[in-house]
């Protein structure tokens, strides 16, 4: 049975419990799949400068592992250090934020990113270009508080409706790993696609393993390390 690292970037326990259970469920029987969260990182991933903080543990956590497992998924939907783990890695790697979006495209014209504060909203944007995605973003719409889980819920389809109503959007995408596990809910509420990154990034990476394909070294994520 193939084995797949989840790694929570943040330090937070709760959500990295929240990401297993998830996970667990979802993957069921096609592979074993363990969360771990990232010791020195902060609890939440927002800034440039947070990105840097989880770094180290990062690195630690995809060259320790590399022995024993498949394939990592990164847990955060800003991708932080995503590229730096490609490097790294000699198994495939996914991120929640790309995997997502890309899924996105796949079943609508357009779609909103559902992001957990204000703060982030410049970050995301600027995740959206580099995935030369752009010309498929209605817009990005911070839920400004995280809250309980049901309340989180309502939020969610508020900020939900505004967005099919007022940007046009087609599918909703969690940009949140904190929001995991609402997807299916949110989606019979709202009648259309609502994409969970975790889900994508681990199905997109199940087939990558499928498939016996991994990072490319010939360039890019080539690493001298």
């Amino acid at each position: 049975m193939k084995r797949i690292l989840i790694i929570n970037p943040n330090s937070s326990a709760g959500m990295t419990r929240a990401i297993q259970d998830f996970a667990k469920v979802f993957v069921g029987n096609r592979a074993e799949v363990v969360t771990a969260l990232t010791d020195g990182a902060p609890e939440f991933i927002e800034t440039s400068a947070d990105e840097s903080q989880a770094m180290a543990g990062m690195v630690r956590l995809i060259k320790d592992n590399q022995e024993d497992y498949d394939g990592f998924v990164i847990a955060c939907h800003s991708d932080p250090n995503l590229d730096l783990m490609k490097e790294l890695s000699l198994k495939p790697v996914v991120g929640i934020g790309e995997a997502s979006m890309r899924s996105a495209c796949l079943i609508g014209d357009r779609f909103t990113v559902l992001s957990a504060t204000l703060g982030s909203i410049p970050n995301k944007k600027t995740l959206v270009s580099k995935y030369n995605l752009l010309d498929q973003l209605s817009s990005v719409r911070a839920l400004g508080t995280l809250c309980a889980k049901q309340t989180q819920l309502d939020l969610c389809e508020k900020v939900s409706r505004d967005a099919i109503e007022q940007d046009l959007a087609e599918v909703i995408v969690l940009g949140c790993a904190n929001l995991v596990g609402m997807s299916f809910e949110l989606q019979d509420r709202l009648g259309i696609p609502v994409v969970d990154g975790i889900a994508s990034a681990l199905s997109i990476l199940l087939g990558l393993l499928d498939q016996g394909l991994s990072i490319s070294k010939i360039r890019r994520y080539r690493s001298h390390a």
